[in-house]
């Protein structure tokens, strides 16, 4: 097996029992630190992807590819993040669908009502704050994905919401006081 005089990392794995068993003989290949640059990324990259598709690892092949995954997220978080801004909420539950092999009958499984998911794919639905949780959960994405820019946050001038006035809030009627009418503000 070719390795680098410099970090001794092979090339190559040529098989899988090649990687070392122990957590010291890892350590050895690769030391567990943060990732600098796309350079350490990419050797990092050889052994954690070994490791990811063995069948079976020992508790220090486990340990070390736990270790080595939360570096790689922290690099990725930064160095690789997704700009999904531009995305609107449906579009982007619509790709998680299609991604997921998911049909609009099995959406409004997930959220409770079968006929419910064409509605919210169609448009004729939106989403709620519990919709957005479970949607959350199931692809494992931020709840963020499914929220409006101006929902979570300033409005699109970048000034903040302001919060209705009594003029802009809805009048509710109740069966106590029919002719009173109450403004929730």
């Amino acid at each position: 097996m070719k390795t680098s005089r410099r970090n001794r990392i092979p090339k190559r794995f040529t098989l899988v029992s090649d990687l070392p068993a122990t957590w010291d003989e890892l350590c050895a290949l690769r030391p567990p630190r943060p990732i600098r640059n796309e350079k350490d990324y990419d050797r990092a990259g050889l052994i954690v992807n070994t490791l990811a598709v063995m069948e079976t690892r020992t508790p220090d092949q486990e340990d070390y590819l736990d270790v080595m995954a939360a570096l790689f997220e922290s690099y990725d978080r930064v160095h690789h993040a997704i700009d999904t801004s531009d995305l609107a909420p449906l579009d982007m539950l619509r790709f998680l669908v299609e991604q997921h092999g998911m049909s609009a009958g099995d959406l409004g499984r997930l959220l409770g009502h079968r006929e419910l998911g064409s509605m919210i794919m169609t448009g004729k639905r939106s989403l709620s704050k519990m919709h957005i949780q479970k949607l959350s959960a199931h692809f494992c994405v931020s709840p963020a994905l499914f929220l409006r820019p101006d929902e979570n946050g300033p409005s699109a001038s970048g000034e903040p919401k302001r919060p209705a006035t009594a003029k802009s809030a809805p009048r509710i009627k109740t069966k106590f006081a029919p002719k009173a009418v109450y403004d929730l503000a």
